[in-house]
């Protein structure tokens, strides 16, 4: 079975869990967080690539997909950067407001 490649962004209260589940899956390709001691730590517990740069996650043409564990803040804007960068897919993401998820969704009709 081949497994597809999935970067986390975000690795704080729920985003180390939603890693550790994709570690155990066999499809963590990299993580992504702002705290340099989040990323030494993922890179020596799970042997992956790890970056704060949204931008390097999103041009890496080795992720097939992007789970956004990051605070439900962040969640419009970084749906939005990965639609904008080319990332073309279904996403769970909470936003601060219903007029977030509609926008992304007018923005980007399928």
């Amino acid at each position: 079975m081949v497994r597809p490649n999935i970067a986390v962004i975000g690795c704080g209260y729920w985003g180390k869990n939603v890693v550790r589940t994709f570690h155990t899956l066999g499809a963590l390709r990299c993580v992504c967080d702002v705290r340099s001691q989040v990323l030494d730590a993922a890179r020596e517990k799970y042997g992956v690539q790890a970056t704060s740069s949204i931008a390097e996650v999103l041009a890496d043409p080795q992720v097939e997909g992007v789970a956004i564990a990051a605070p439900a803040v962040q969640h419009y804007q970084l749906v939005r950067q990965a639609l904008e960068a080319g990332n073309d897919g279904d996403f769970l993401a909470i936003g601060e407001t219903v007029h977030d998820l509609r926008a992304v969704d007018l923005e980007n009709p399928r």
